[in-house]
């Protein structure tokens, strides 16, 4: 039988993962990318354990999520007030 999680309880998931040059910077130094993914690998860990269905992480303007073959389009802008 599963154990079921008590409301405040505190559970880990930890990940470890070796940086590889393809996943660095010019400095040498982790992608902010490469991070996302790993914290949203752990994220889908911890929320499909708890949840014990199936979870997503991203959704569309659409409220589903993206799949494969999926276009995303990420605009990055900066504002200075």
């Amino acid at each position: 039988m599963l154990e079921r999680i008590e409301a405040g309880r505190i559970t880990e998931t930890r990940l470890m993962e070796m940086v590889f040059p393809g996943q660095a910077n010019h400095y040498g130094t982790l992608f902010g990318g490469q991070a996302l993914a790993l914290m949203d690998k752990a994220a889908f860990m911890v929320a499909s354990r708890y949840a014990r269905l199936p979870v997503v992480t991203v959704l569309d303007s659409a409220g589903r999520p993206t799949a494969v073959p999926d276009m995303k389009t990420a605009i990055g802008r900066m504002e200075v007030t």
